[in-house]
């Protein structure tokens, strides 16, 4: 699954610290979070999953994105996903993991509907339901997801959770691969494209 720090989550710590310079003059994310700032809790847990200005600490990231979740924070509740299925900061849960990408896919957070696609596919956390997948891959290819691009192709070549389609999924290799799928690319490669 995609892990939860890197670009996109650094520009997300900063427009957190943005909002709180706005809204929360003289108040630091600590008081923002405990005010209810989901934000400011997605800021303070990211800090303690990098380690960045305090101790690296998954478990209080934990707490930090579940409270951030529970107020409604999409990334929150993808990042906790994440922390969730991969054991940080507490014991394994596949099946809440799964759970919290359905969650945060339904707050629009496409990351989470290409990793719920992911445990569809494979089982994880559930039961496999491919057509369930496909319709996820296919949204979160149309925002550039390269990962959903890349399990979309698979499933269209293949035919399962719907129609074979070996035009359109040989088209959906290319944009992973142009997206920056490495594994796509390799594919793509490998069938002379």
């Amino acid at each position: 699954m995609d892990q939860y720090t890197g670009t996109r989550h650094e520009i997300v710590a900063w427009l957190a610290l943005l909002a709180l310079s706005c809204t929360n003059r003289g108040a630091g994310p600590d008081s923002a979070c405990a005010d209810g700032n989901a934000t400011a809790c997605l800021e303070l847990a990211t800090r303690h999953l990098q380690g960045a200005g305090v101790a690296r600490d998954p478990a209080r990231a934990r707490e930090l994105l579940t409270r951030a979740c529970d107020l409604g924070e999409p990334t929150a509740c993808h990042n906790l996903g994440v922390a969730m299925e991969r054991g940080d900061g507490a014991p394994q849960d596949d099946a809440r993991a799964r759970k919290l990408y359905r969650r945060a896919c339904g707050l629009g957070n496409s990351q989470a509907c290409t990793n719920l696609g992911i445990c569809l596919v494979t089982g994880v956390g559930g039961e496999v339901d491919l057509a369930e997948a496909r319709r996820l891959f296919r949204g979160s290819c149309a925002a550039d997801d390269p990962k959903a691009c890349h399990g979309l192709a698979v499933l269209v070549r293949d035919g399962h959770g719907g129609d074979r389609n070996p035009t359109e999924a040989a088209a959906l290799l290319d944009k992973a691969c142009r997206l920056g799928e490495a594994a796509a690319c390799q594919e793509a490669a490998a069938q002379g494209r």
